[in-house]
């Protein structure tokens, strides 16, 4: 090809090139007169005036100055962005520059931003917004860059540093400040340096302190965590404090009242058991072993119901202040029961623990307790045994210790039982009827407890026909197998249960009554101290009474002369509660307590129960028969009708028939038979068992 042809078709090849172009370009004279534009700006201008000086700015433009001069002007100031509306009324933003194209004028190139300016847009509302909630946050937050030195900081960081606004802006940051050990006092490593090197999130110990030049140490929880830029390298750092002084002192204080008892400020059984359970774990390895005591309270119920619950708390502080007072540093006393202290002795042997033991005896056994007037004498008992290798569990441990307990209450106030490796035969009785609570509770879940019955018999016409019984509970095992009460309701009593086992049974009495043919037949049911103290309880007959549409003078209750005293008030309350529905109480094993004819007085019963003990050894001129004269004489006096237990001879029913006794009860009448069977032997003789 010839020079010629290739400098003719030299300008045809840029003009097809411009016109490929998205952005605008124009030639323009040095009078801003338009000689040649691509399409996408002759579209743009449409029918306009030929002359730029419309495009431009009206910063850069004026009447009186030429567009050489305009063009000069803003090209000084640097590229500027300006929004254009085509002829087609479609809005451009363009940003401008301009090359000088001598001797013709000007080369402009106007490039088409207009598609990324939404997204500039929102980025210049999110920046707004993040720089308004970092000013709001009463956390202090610091920005640097990846050296660490500060290149932004909000009020509250500028508050917690005692700095300005431009004094931090490039110091260190690290330099402003020192973080340290709360505990240990020892400074800790720059975070914002820490978080910079390995990339990530960096947060401070818990206990972590801040200290600035002449400020007082703030406890503060504080963290840093790098960013990024485009290319993921580390660009900064964010920096965040905040004052935990307020929420450490709540921590705290929630941690205690999780781990301690309120009112004696005693460690709680949660508590004691995490201690004890590490101390077993260490015994095992063969560490030194420990001594453990669970002491109990003696008749802590009366003491409440004598003086009152604020009496009763007060006797509980004092008596761990006397407890306290024979340990050691390094021992625990906790309150691991309403009525119960547990004691770790830590490296202490048996014979160790022994000695504790009586010496916290001595000391309760002194203690002088009045309130409002009532001088009471405390007493305690206690379980001890030894924490060794061949110690299971704290659990297993605990559970001893309380049996022992357990033990040592039968025999009297102030006693010590000590458990040994080879167990004696009272504790293991209780930690046997451990294994009978879920049982029980399979039982009641699966109406496996069914109603027996035995007969209150008219002493003068033990003929008749039979118009009193006492309900008796018998539980069935998996197997349908009839379960002695002697098995199941001690462990039922000991581990809380005879309050359901107690509403079921009424249950089951109320339903029978409703379909009893003999409708002259009342029904004795049996309750257990739990159910006397609960208040609930009274509601709950009520309700069982109106839905079955039953006599309530059908319905009797028994307490035993114990549970009464235990829960004296309660008792009375639930008395003339359901008196009052027309039902009737019997106080059974009359003349068993401490202070029998002290409270009959006052406890609005229709029957007494003399003891059984007294009834099965009468013999003519014996003691028992002289007490079963007297109580029953008494009864007579303030209007109350009698029941003997425990008739097994025709003997004793002849004594009880010269002494003017009302009922007889007992084997020599019928044993205890399934309620159904029972009442169908209206015409039973006695005697022939």
């Amino acid at each position: 090809m010839s020079q010629v042809a290739e400098n003719r078709q030299q300008p045809l090849f840029i003009d097809s090139l411009l016109q490929q172009v998205s952005d605008f370009v124009i030639l323009a004279d040095a009078q801003g007169r338009v000689l040649w534009a691509n399409q996408r700006a002759e579209k743009a201008l449409g029918g306009r005036t030929p002359l730029i000086n419309s495009l431009l700015p009206a910063r850069v433009t004026g009447p009186a100055q030429d567009f050489s001069a305009m063009v000069s002007q803003f090209q000084n100031q640097g590229p500027f962005v300006q929004r254009m509306r085509a002829a087609d009324s479609t809005q451009f933003s363009l940003r401008w520059r301009a090359i000088e194209a001598r001797p013709e004028g000007w080369l402009l190139l106007l490039e088409d931003i207009s598609e990324s300016q939404p997204f500039r847009d929102e980025l210049v509302s999110l920046r707004e917004q993040v720089q308004l909630a970092l000013f709001s946050v009463a956390d202090a937050v610091i920005l640097t860059d990846e050296r660490g030195m500060v290149t932004a900081l909000n009020p509250s960081a500028r508050s917690l540093l005692n700095v300005g606004a431009h004094s931090a802006m490039g110091v260190e940051v690290c330099n402003l400040f020192t973080l340290f050990n709360g505990e240990s006092h020892q400074p800790l490593p720059c975070l914002v340096r820490d978080a910079l090197t390995r990339g990530r999130l960096s947060n401070a110990a818990s206990n972590a302190q801040l200290f600035v030049s002449g400020e007082e140490p703030m406890a503060v929880d504080a963290m840093a965590a790098p960013f990024r830029d485009g290319q993921r390298r580390v660009a900064g750092c964010v920096l965040v404090f905040r004052d935990a002084s307020g929420s450490r002192r709540t921590t705290a204080r929630m941690n205690w009242q999780a781990t301690h008892d309120g009112l004696t400020q005693l460690p709680n059984r949660l508590q004691f058991e995490a201690e004890l359970a590490r101390e077993v774990a260490r015994a095992k390895c063969g560490n030194a072993g420990h001594g453990l005591m669970v002491i109990d309270i003696y008749q802590m119920r009366v003491i409440n119901e004598t003086c009152g619950q604020a009496g009763g708390d007060q006797l509980l502080v004092q008596l761990a202040q006397t407890l306290a007072a024979s340990l050691r540093r390094q021992d625990v006393l906790a309150r691991i029961g309403s009525d119960e202290f547990g004691v770790l002795l830590r490296g202490a042997t048996l014979a160790g623990t022994q000695r504790v033991a009586d010496a916290m005896i001595q000391s309760v056994q002194a203690l002088n307790f009045e309130w409002e007037g009532q001088r009471i004498k405390a007493a305690i008992s206690i379980g001890a045994m030894a924490v060794d290798v061949d110690t299971e569990s704290e659990s297993q441990a605990l559970a001893a210790a309380t049996a022992a307990s357990e033990a040592a209450k039968e025999t009297g106030r102030n006693r010590i039982h000590l458990h040994h490796n080879l167990n004696s035969a009272a504790v293991e009785r209780r930690r046997s009827q451990m294994h009978w609570v879920g049982k029980i509770s399979a039982a009641l879940a699966e109406d496996r407890m069914v109603l027996y019955a035995q007969p209150l018999v008219p002493v003068a016409e033990p003929h008749a026909r039979i118009s009193h019984v006492e309900v008796l509970v018998r539980m069935l095992d998996d197997d349908g197998k009839l379960v002695a009460p002697g098995q199941f309701l001690p462990a039922a009593e000991r581990f809380g249960l005879m309050d359901e086992i107690d509403r079921t049974v009424l249950i089951k009495v109320v339903e029978f009554i409703e379909r009893c043919p003999d409708k002259r037949v009342s029904f004795g049911v049996n309750l257990s101290g739990t159910t006397i103290s609960d208040e609930t309880f009274a509601q709950f007959v009520h309700s069982e009474i109106e839905a079955s549409g039953i006599d309530p003078s059908r319905l009797h209750f028994e307490i035993t002369e114990t549970a009464a005293v235990a829960n004296f008030r309660a008792a009375v309350h639930l008395i003339k509660s359901l008196r009052g529905l027309g039902c009737k109480f019997y106080l059974d094993d009359f003349g068993s307590g401490l202070s029998s004819f002290g409270y009959l007085r006052d406890l609005p019963v229709d029957f007494l129960k003399i003891d059984g003990s007294f009834v099965r050894a009468m013999t003519p001129g014996s003691i028992d028969l002289a007490m079963v004269s007297s109580i029953n004489h008494l009864a007579g006096v303030i209007g109350l009708k009698t029941v003997a237990e425990y008739v097994e001879n025709a003997e004793v029913l002849g004594l009880l028939q010269d002494i003017g006794v009302d009922y007889a009860q007992g084997y020599f009448f019928s044993p205890p038979k399934p309620l159904e069977t029972l009442l169908g032997l209206a015409a039973a003789k006695p005697g022939g068992h």
